[in-house]
């Protein structure tokens, strides 16, 4: 999974949001990344800094999940839409 990805599902993990893409990213993850003893909050703040803006029309989500991070942002979709510490460029 790529790691912009990653930061997504993330947020939304801390956000309290579980369903079946979450279980599946907790398993494939986040559970081996603390089995290995590396820092989460180290791992995603390095990718958040890497990747702190996502363009709308470069991402790998599909569609649907896409309006869903949209959709739970609590936003309309403008210029600009935060999503944690993140910003959607449009």
């Amino acid at each position: 999974m790529p790691e912009e990805t990653q930061l997504y599902f993330y947020k939304l993990y801390q956000q309290g949001v579980r369903n079946l893409a979450i279980a599946l990213f907790e398993k494939e993850i986040l559970t081996p990344l603390q089995n290995s003893g590396k820092s989460v909050e180290n791992y995603f703040q390095e990718i958040q800094n890497l990747f702190g803006q996502v363009y709308e029309e470069h991402h790998t989500m599909p569609e649907w999940l896409w309006q869903k991070f949209v959709q739970f942002s609590g936003t309309v979709p403008t210029n600009n839409i935060k999503f944690g510490s993140i910003g959607v460029i449009r």
